[in-house]
């Protein structure tokens, strides 16, 4: 009997034993539906935008639908960008950016980020350049706050898409 006790709790510690990264690594992979928030420090003006994100083999499709129509088509080298709105195209590199979120958008987190402040629903990363705070808030949502590197404040908000 304390045998059939023993495996039990051992499976349902390995079911609820996923960190959030674990979870995080798991979300991105799924579509989803966002909004940013931005507050740009030095003017104090907030901006909002909306709209999706979807895989397709090796192919992640940022849709940004407000406030202005855009698309951004990442790969594991670079990111296409349609200016909808600009009738623009702009090519860019990933070796380029100075941002680790999109790296974590593609591969996840990794066993290398250096991660702080571990909770049962969060952690931060500090990579060195401004930092990230991602949050879970359920098996479905989650939350990511950093500055960029204009200084502006960016929190974005994922949903995962039921369609």
């Amino acid at each position: 009997m304390k045998l059939i006790y023993l495996i039990t709790y051992l499976l349902v510690f390995n079911v609820f034993s996923d960190t959030p990264i674990d979870t995080f690594n798991n979300l991105i992979k799924e579509d989803l539906i966002f909004i940013q928030k931005s507050l740009n420090q030095t003017s104090n003006k907030h901006s909002s935008s909306s709209g999706n994100l979807t895989h397709s083999q090796n192919l992640i499709t940022i849709n940004v639908n407000q406030p202005f129509k855009e698309r951004y088509e990442v790969n594991d080298s670079y990111i296409d960008i349609y200016d909808y709105d600009f009738d623009q195209y702009k090519k860019i590199y990933l070796d380029d950016i100075e941002s680790n979120l999109i790296n974590y958008l593609i591969k996840g987190i990794e066993e290398n980020v250096n991660i702080i402040n571990l909770s049962d629903n969060s952690f931060t990363i500090d990579d060195g350049l401004n930092g990230m705070y991602i949050e879970i808030v359920d098996d479905k949502n989650f939350f990511i706050k950093f500055k960029d590197n204009m200084g502006t404040i960016n929190m974005v908000t994922f949903k995962v898409d039921s369609l």
